[in-house]
């Protein structure tokens, strides 16, 4: 009974493994609540995330003379990723020429080898399950159970025996191919003959090894994809923003065109120090606003007379009225504008320009009739 204990132990654990890695597939984000886009990962055909590799260690009785027992030992790897946390491989280890495994005296096995291990095991990354796959991960650690054959070599005579192992696989990658893998190990010697010895510790064995494994073929890799939900999300984002962008632009435009309006409707007539008459050169925009009053009879004109800041402020006020209704009178004289039409008033000192000469000026703003 004791022998199928623990077989049904081994293969629950095994099970167990499986069924974890076959979940994160699932939801390889590692993240249990929903996500609109979903990254798909590529690499679970048989060609790809194969490893293999071989390193040195040490091995010892798990019980008895611990550090007086310890043997060299060496190893050969293949490993095979399914999920990114989940992985299959075999393995053989050897421990050379050192003193009898089973304490029998001080003498070295005759084949100069202690013992033999073959088998096969798996391995449950904790970081990815925990975080998620990320293939730049610089340390990985992977518990792991295995089953496998282990052979002694006595003096007079050796021993099979079926085995168990159980340990931990710190991975640290040295580059994209390359990881260094140290893992501390403990093998069970199960069963041999028809005895049954369980998960004894008197029956097994420490080993603590350093591998160098290299990656045959391609890593996992990462897709998104979205789900008809996120997509429709997105479409309804980007109607949102065309509408608030043709928004934006019939603002754009209207804007334009109030100034431009306004600097189609607005005429300066210019003046020198101390003066209201018009002078020569000011003429054309003069001949400019009556010809669009007379070309839109509707029309009707607002004149505001500024003067600069030098000079006394009751005369600076008088010299703005007057230079509005130079222009007014000018409009109405020479041009047959009627009167009635035009609105003229004084500012007094004015600050539209920064260049206080420029001051000097009235300002006549045209408008249509509403």
């Amino acid at each position: 009974m004791s022998k199928i204990r623990t077989y049904i132990i081994l293969f629950a654990t095994a099970v167990a493994a499986v069924a974890s890695g076959m979940a994160y597939a699932q939801n390889p984000t590692g993240s249990s609540k929903p996500n609109p886009s979903i990254e798909y990962l590529k690499g679970y055909d048989m060609r790809s995330n194969w490893t293999v590799g071989g390193g040195a260690g040490l091995s010892t009785p798990l019980k008895g003379s611990f550090f007086g027992d310890m043997r060299p030992t060496f190893g050969l790897f293949g490993h095979k990723l399914f999920t990114p946390a989940f992985g299959l491989g075999a393995e053989g280890n050897v421990s050379f020429n050192s003193y009898d495994l089973y304490n029998l005296g001080a003498q070295r096995s005759a084949a100069g080898i202690d013992y033999s291990y073959l088998g096969v095991y798996g391995s449950y990354d904790l970081p990815t399950s925990i975080s998620g796959y990320n293939p730049h991960r610089m340390i990985g650690i992977a518990p792991s159970l295995g089953v496998g054959w282990l052979r002694s070599y006595r003096p007079g005579g050796g021993r099979s025996s079926v085995a168990a192992k159980a340990g931990v696989n710190m991975n640290f990658r040295l580059s994209d191919h390359l990881h260094l893998t140290v893992a501390p190990q403990v093998i069970w010697e199960v069963s041999h003959g028809s005895a049954s010895t369980g998960l004894n510790a008197n029956n097994a064995i420490f080993n603590l090894n350093a591998a160098l494994g290299y990656e045959l073929s391609p890593r996992f890799r990462t897709e998104l994809a979205y789900t008809p939900r996120f997509v429709s999300g997105l479409n309804s984002e980007i109607n949102d923003l065309r509408t608030r962008l043709n928004k934006d632009e019939k603002r754009q435009v209207q804007v334009q065109k109030e100034v431009r309006d306004n600097l189609n409707a607005t005429r300066y007539i210019f003046f020198r120090n101390g003066s209201s008459e018009i002078t020569e050169d000011q003429k054309p925009n003069l001949e400019m606003i009556a010809g669009y009053m007379k070309a839109h009879p509707e029309s009707t004109l607002s004149i505001t007379g500024y003067a600069s800041a030098d000079g006394k402020a009751d005369n600076n006020a008088r010299l703005a009225r007057a230079r509005a209704e130079a222009v007014k009178s000018d409009l109405v004289k020479n041009y047959s504008i009627r009167g009635e039409r035009i609105k003229c008033n004084g500012s007094g000192v004015g600050n539209l320009f920064d260049e206080p000469e420029w001051n000097r000026v009235s300002v006549c703003t045209l408008s249509k009739a509403n």
